[in-house]
C-alpha cells in the first residue's frame, strides 16, 4: 500500500478543481492508496470529502506548533509528512518556503514527488 502526501502552500487558495483533477489521476493509476494531509489544512477537507466518497483512508499529520517550535515549527510538520508518505504530490503558488523545505526533505531520502506549480 502506498501512502500518498497532498500537500498545498500554506495560506494559498490552490482551486479544488486542480486537487480533484489530481486526486481522480492517481485513483486511475494507482491499485491500492492511503492519502495523507496536513489536520485542518485547506487541503486536507478537499481530499477529506474526496476520500470519503471512495472509501479511501486518510491518514493526518498534526499542523504546525508555531507557538512550541518557533520557526522550526513548518520542517517538523515536513518531516513528519515525509515520514508518514511514500510519495508526495505538492501545489506551490509563488515558490513557497514551505513547499521547497518539504521538496528537499523528500530529495534527502529519494522519495519522489511531483510538484504543481500555480501563479498567483
Amino acid at each position: 500500500m502506498i501512502r500518498i502526501a497532498i500537500v498545498a502552500s500554506e495560506n494559498k487558495a490552490i482551486p479544488s478543481g486542480m486537487i480533484i483533477q489530481k486526486l481522480d489521476q492517481v485513483k486511475r493509476e494507482t491499485k491500492e492508496f492511503e492519502l495523507v494531509v496536513v489536520e485542518g489544512s485547506t487541503e486536507s477537507i478537499i481530499v477529506e470529502a474526496w476520500a470519503g466518497e471512495k472509501k479511501i483512508v486518510v491518514k493526518k499529520v498534526p499542523p504546525s506548533n508555531w507557538r512550541r517550535y518557533g520557526n522550526a515549527a513548518g520542517s517538523l510538520r515536513n518531516s513528519a509528512i515525509r515520514d508518514a508518505s511514500d510519495f508526495g504530490v505538492f501545489f506551490s503558488i509563488g515558490g513557497s518556503l514551505d513547499i521547497r523545505d518539504l521538496m528537499k526533505q523528500f530529495n534527502d531520502v529519494n522519495k519522489r514527488y511531483y510538484i504543481f506549480k500555480l501563479t498567483e
